[in-house]
């Protein structure tokens, strides 16, 4: 998949209503949540975050979550923020599990395969899809005819998730390997396109001996 953005998964409690919460460690997912911001203790409201370093700044209004020694806090940006600073990192916030945000929503099939591995899901790639969702005043012909800005009040953007990659077999290493070499032979000599031979002997002799 082309575009994609690798996103760190963040979980952080909420006083808002969510149907993420942790009871006694575990993570649970109820089928009714308004009420279980006002659950006693041991039902702690989660929500879930996906943030990228967002391109090296945080524009002004983009909501963005703080990662210093003191744990992670959310914030809506109030100017450009530098990604790296000297107190704190600042990601960017892609989709949330928070409507109230008004950010792309993480799927419902993510959320139960994080309930399921119990938060062990740390990275993930992540791709949008965008669409119009044309109201029902408008026919096919009005639609057509209708201003660029006026469509764009009725954008959608949808994301498409992908789990990272962790362990490759022999010949996925070989593949890489091929694929790494002749990329970085024709950065550094444009001018004089390179192939391996995924054949050549030496090349064979040589990832025989290390992997």
């Amino acid at each position: 998949m082309e575009n994609k953005l690798l996103c760190k998964v963040i979980m952080l409690p909420t006083e808002k209503n969510s149907r993420l919460f942790l009871r006694r460690g575990e993570l649970e997912y109820a089928a009714i949540g308004a009420e279980l911001a006002h659950e006693p203790p041991q039902w702690l409201t989660q929500h879930l975050y996906l943030v990228s370093d967002g391109s090296g700044r945080l524009k002004k209004d983009q909501w963005g979550i703080s990662a210093s020694p003191g744990g992670y806090n959310l914030f809506k940006s109030s100017g450009d923020v530098a990604h790296n600073t000297r107190d704190a990192d600042y990601f960017k916030v892609e989709a949330t599990t928070d409507r109230s945000l008004g950010l792309p929503l993480i799927p419902q099939w993510f959320i139960e395969e994080y309930i399921l591995k119990q938060g062990e899901i740390d990275k993930v790639y992540i791709s949008f899809k965008e669409y119009y969702q044309i109201p029902d005043c408008y026919d096919e012909q009005q639609w057509r005819e209708e201003e660029h800005s006026t469509k764009q009040e009725y954008l959608k953007r949808d994301i498409i998730i992908l789990p990272v990659k962790d362990s490759w077999n022999r010949e996925e290493h070989r593949k890489g390997i091929i694929e790494g070499i002749n990329w970085y032979r024709n950065w550094i000599r444009p001018d004089k396109p390179f192939k391996l031979d995924p054949q050549s002997e030496e090349f064979n002799n040589w990832f025989d001996k290390n992997y």
